[in-house]
C-alpha cells in the first residue's frame, strides 16, 4: 500500500486543474491529498514519527544537515535553468512561497518518500531499499526532460537516504530538501537569472 503513494504524487500533480492558478498554491493544493494518504497508510503500517527518523535530538547537526541543500539547489538549477514568471516577488510573497516549498517538497516528499516508502521497502527488499526508492523517486522527474536531471535527482536521494540511516533522523534531510528547491526555484533565478 505503501508504493501507491508515489504514482499519487504524479497523478495528483497532472490531474488536479491547476492552470488558472498561481504555481506556488499548486503545492499546497497537490499536498492536501497527498498528506492525508500518507497518514493514513502511515497509521496502517503502525509507525510512529520517532520510528520515522522524527526527533529533536541533535537539532544543531539536523539543521547543519540542511544546508547542504543549498549547494544542492545551485546545482540543480544548473542542470534545469527554471524560469517562472511569476515568482517576482515582493517580500511577503517571498516569505510565503519559501515556506510552502520547504514544507511540501522538503517535509512532505521525505515523509513520503524516506519515512514511510523506504521503511516499508526495507522489510520487503532489505538493503537494496536505499536504490529501490532512489530509482522510483528520480523516475518522477522524468517530465523535466533531462537525463542528467535524472541521474542528480537519483544521487541526491541516496544521499538523503544515507544520511537517514547514518542519522537516524528524517529532519535534517527534510530541511535540506526543502532549501535544494527554494534554492532552485527561488534564490537562483533572483540572484542568476
Amino acid at each position: 500500500m505503501a508504493l501507491a503513494l508515489a504514482p499519487l504524487i504524479r497523478i495528483s500533480s497532472i490531474s488536479l486543474p491547476l492552470a488558472e492558478i498561481t504555481f506556488i498554491l499548486w503545492y499546497p493544493i497537490i499536498s492536501v491529498p497527498l498528506l492525508v494518504a500518507a497518514f493514513l497508510i502511515k497509521s496502517l503500517m503502525g509507525i510512529s514519527f520517532r520510528e520515522m527518523g522524527y526527533s529533536f535530538s541533535n537539532f544543531q547537526a539536523q539543521l547543519i544537515i540542511g544546508t547542504i541543500g543549498i549547494p544542492l539547489g545551485v546545482i540543480h538549477y544548473q542542470i534545469l535553468k527554471p524560469v517562472y514568471s511569476d515568482l517576482n516577488l515582493v517580500a511577503n510573497e517571498l516569505w510565503f512561497t519559501v515556506l510552502v516549498l520547504i514544507i511540501c517538497t522538503g517535509f512532505l516528499e521525505e515523509f513520503i518518500f524516506r519515512g514511510i516508502l523506504f521503511r516499508a521497502s526495507v522489510e520487503v527488499v532489505g538493503n537494496k531499499a536505499l536504490l529501490y526508492v532512489s530509482c522510483i523517486y528520480s523516475v518522477m522527474h522524468i517530465a523535466h526532460g533531462s537525463l542528467v536531471n535524472v541521474i542528480f535527482v537519483f544521487l541526491v536521494a541516496i544521499l538523503f537516504t544515507k544520511i537517514l540511516i547514518w542519522q537516524k533522523n528524517i529532519i535534517g534531510i527534510s530541511l535540506a530538501h526543502g532549501l535544494m528547491t527554494v534554492t532552485l526555484y527561488v534564490i537562483c533565478p533572483a540572484l542568476l537569472y
